[in-house]
């Protein structure tokens, strides 16, 4: 457990010397999860039976982060703990004092490996006589969203410089983001669910799943003893009151102030917009995540994982996160 060390001898040093701790875990920020957060914080579901969350990674996401790019082997992360993280601490924000208890969890790496290769497929993507059947081919994922003038994620991250079209054209056909996925493969997991049991017998499961059509996408459902929330956390939220059997659906202001900030629906810029607001005020108040809340969360993410390596039930020590 060397990270989950480190994280807690992070926070420990910042606590001693009084620096101000911020883990981005940008999903906080979102308008649609702070809205969230207000109905749960205000009663109006009740008291939480069970959460469900699936986290739509997306294609292009994993065959980038996961296949072609930093994260292929687990020694710099797993899949959840660095897809999922955000999750985790948004489920430990709405469980309020309620601590888990126990964990369970299952996941492989079914398609991206030589064995699923297509036979007729070629090393480069450039050159493959399958290309234009795949949704992993690099010229989809790069070459083409270039063409038509996009240069942010994930093109912005294979060439050194400001992406051009020689350094794309050359990063697909010399480098490892131009190679077939399947001859690459991965460490990580292409599908993972998680089940969760909290003090008092709430429960939450998540899924994590790579394939996906939505990138980075999110489906959330709260259910309590008097309402219910739904959310994609791309737009609206949507609380059913039980008593009065009615629907109510919120959709948050239009940002306001033109940014580049705009990876996960906008929410870089809030946690930006947030953090340096609190330095300058010297106020952490307006912060939605303390240094203990995350640390907790991260170190229960680690347990997840542990608990899908041992393939065990993996009882949750009440200590978890105490310094």
């Amino acid at each position: 457990m060397e990270n989950a060390e480190n994280c807690k001898e992070v926070v420990r040093v910042c606590k001693e010397e009084k620096v101000q701790l911020v883990i981005c875990t940008v999903l906080r920020y979102l308008p649609e999860s702070r809205r969230i957060t207000e109905l749960v914080n205000n009663g109006v579901v009740g008291d939480i039976l069970n959460i469900q969350m699936i986290h739509h990674q997306g294609n292009v996401m994993y065959s980038h982060c996961y296949i072609r790019g930093n994260w292929s082997h687990v020694k710099t992360g797993t899949s959840f703990l660095i897809g999922c993280c955000h999750d985790i601490d948004l489920i430990t924000q709405w469980m309020g004092d309620r601590r888990c208890i126990s964990v369970t969890s299952f996941g492989s790496n079914i398609h991206l490996n030589k064995q699923n290769k297509p036979p007729e497929a070629g090393k480069m993507c450039v050159d493959c006589p399958v290309e234009e059947k795949c949704q992993f081919s690099a010229k989809k994922i790069y070459l083409d969203p270039f063409k038509k003038g996009d240069m942010g994620f994930p093109v912005n991250l294979i060439t050194p410089l400001v992406p051009d079209i020689e350094g794309v054209t050359k990063a697909i056909n010399t480098t490892k983001f131009g190679e077939c996925v399947y001859d690459l493969g991965t460490e990580q997991l292409d599908n993972q669910v998680v089940n969760l049991m909290y003090e008092g017998g709430s429960t939450v499961s998540m899924s994590h799943v790579g394939i996906t059509s939505r990138q980075a996408g999110r489906t959330i459902k709260i259910f309590g003893t008097k309402g219910e929330i739904e959310s994609n956390l791309d737009g609206s939220v949507t609380h059913y009151d039980l008593e009065t059997n009615t629907k109510s659906v919120w959709n948050p202001e239009p940002l306001k102030v033109k940014s580049q900030l705009t990876q996960f629906g906008g929410a870089d810029f809030h946690l930006m917009d947030t953090f340096v607001d609190s330095v300058a005020r010297r106020d952490s108040s307006r912060i939605p995540a303390t240094i203990e809340s995350s640390l907790y969360s991260h170190l229960l993410t680690f347990e997840i994982d542990r608990a899908q390596r041992e393939n065990t039930i993996l009882a949750i020590s009440p200590e978890l996160g105490v310094l």
